[in-house]
């Protein structure tokens, strides 16, 4: 049983994911979940974003440095995030060698055994922070035991990993008021579509299909749970009166799981007259094609300004081997009805699968661009080069066609496309992926080149077109000068 007060101060760090991200603006709201139990039982919470702090060592060192510092916690995911959460650990031991250093997040949920032997990881947990660290904080704190609460990978005193047993899935209902004088906000809010503030929001957690290139379904072992109606309610309430949000991007893995609790959250918007925007809401094709018009219309009245329609291939074999369980014609239908209703389709796509051919990439590119005809409002990604992860199917499937994956903790600080060696792929076929990463960004180029790419974006646009059409990839001079451009626009 955890004490209702607590003193002590807990420092929780959000390592910077990546040169990809280095314009992100996203509030950490893992962060914020894994406080909020915390903040409630009265201990005191320090939260440091390395991509806001310049000077991170030196505001990290003054954090671990406090009188009545319990430990540090990391957030990480797969990949750079974990190189710079490592640096951050470095400075943390330097700086008060006593204090326990404590990850979680995806990587250690997902392969806690090997994340525990790194040097610099005392304790990993897996699963939901919320039922794991608090329980934890509260164990060093009072000096009781904690080597066999759930959630656990350590190194025992025989040198040997143990793992305790798995933790309960929390009560989303019962999670306290997350915290957010932790951070900044100002530092957090966005504008999407030349609207006002936004600030993210999670109203449910977990998805229960099984796309191929998806952790959420070994994460989350294919469940879905949400807040309740009125809780959602309530926070958006909050974000708007108290933190001057104008809109709101909803995160969630699948906010349309259940359909008539979203139809309730959407009906409650209109009801109390709540007038917030609503983006990135992630949205299944088949579920939109098997809503009618009025529930299309309920979105739209509701404040829903764009759906995230994880498309992420234009071959309807491509989909059928991603485990995707939608069809091209779904899309097409979804994406000229949203048009109608006045809500911007957001689509994002991926190439470079395990058993992917040459043609069904080019199916892809040549959906894209009948998507942005069909619907010019719609907004489209360019092309992510596909990178397999940890407790995916296609992990497993890259790794029986012969890929070889990092071995340790740090290693899995270096996974991305420009590192990890995809051996399924050819040097032509990988040539031909850069290419069509590269003319799949000017399918879409409505209000995402600046400065100098900006004429050269829209003239290019028109070239990328015609080789789509055509199917002619194979000599491209033009992309140099297309990175000659940009390099001078950096300068």
């Amino acid at each position: 049983m955890l004490t209702s007060t607590a003193t002590g101060h807990v420092v929780l760090l959000h390592p910077h994911p990546g040169p990809k991200d280095k314009d992100c603006h996203i509030l950490p709201l893992g962060i914020l979940y894994v406080a909020a139990p915390l903040v409630a039982r009265g201990y005191e919470v320090s939260a440091l974003d390395q991509r806001k702090d310049s000077d991170w060592r030196s505001t990290l060192r003054a954090m671990v440095q406090r009188p009545g510092t319990i430990c540090v916690g990391i957030s990480t995911m797969t990949g750079p995030q974990i190189a710079h959460g490592i640096d951050m650990a470095k400075v943390v031991r330097e700086a008060a060698p006593d204090l326990k250093i404590i990850w979680g997040g995806v990587h250690p949920s997902l392969l806690p055994e090997q994340t525990a032997e790194h040097p610099l990881v005392d304790i990993a947990c897996f699963g939901e922070g919320e039922a794991v660290f608090p329980a934890l904080v509260e164990a060093l704190a009072e000096g009781k035991p904690w080597h066999d609460l759930p959630g656990l990978c350590y190194r025992g005193e025989d040198g040997k990993i143990r793992k305790t047993s798995e933790p309960d899935a929390p009560d989303l209902d019962q999670i306290p008021p997350l915290p957010y004088k932790i951070f900044d906000l100002d530092h957090y809010k966005v504008s999407a579509l030349r609207s006002g503030p936004s600030l993210p929001m999670v109203t449910s957690r977990g998805c229960r299909f099984r796309c191929a290139y998806c952790y959420i379904q070994e994460f989350f072992k294919r469940t879905w749970r949400g807040l309740s109606p009125d809780k959602v309610i309530a926070e958006f309430l909050r974000l708007r009166d108290e933190f001057g949000a104008e809109g709101v991007f909803l995160l969630d893995d699948f906010f349309f799981q259940n359909r008539k609790r979203a139809a309730d959250i959407l009906q409650g918007l209109i009801d109390h007259n709540i007038k917030l925007n609503l983006y990135n809401a992630n949205c299944r094709a088949d579920f939109l094609y098997r809503s009618d018009d009025a529930y299309l219309k309920l979105m739209h009245d509701a404040g829903i300004k764009t759906l995230f329609v994880g498309t992420e291939a234009g071959s309807d074999l491509t989909l059928k081997e991603m485990l995707k369980d939608i069809t091209t014609e779904q899309v097409l239908d979804v994406n000229r009805r949203l048009a109608a209703i006045g809500i911007k389709a957001v689509y994002s796509f991926m190439a470079g699968m395990p058993g992917e051919s040459e043609e069904q990439v080019m199916e892809t590119l040549a959906f894209m661009l009948r998507l942005k005809r069909e619907n010019p409002g719609a907004m489209l990604y360019k092309v992510c080069l596909f990178v397999p992860f940890p407790g995916t199917e296609y992990f497993n499937r890259a790794k029986e066609m012969g890929c070889v994956f990092p071995e340790t903790f740090e290693g899995w600080g270096n996974h991305d496309y420009n590192r990890v060696n995809l051996s399924y792929l050819t040097p032509s076929f990988k040539k031909f992926l850069h290419r069509a990463e590269e003319i799949s960004a000017f399918i879409d180029v409505d209000g995402k080149a600046t400065g100098l790419m900006k004429p050269v974006a829209r003239a290019y646009s028109r070239v990328a077109q015609y080789r789509i059409d055509k199917k002619s990839y194979h000599f491209m001079p033009e992309l140099g000068l297309i990175k000659a451009a940009r390099a001078l626009q950096r300068a």
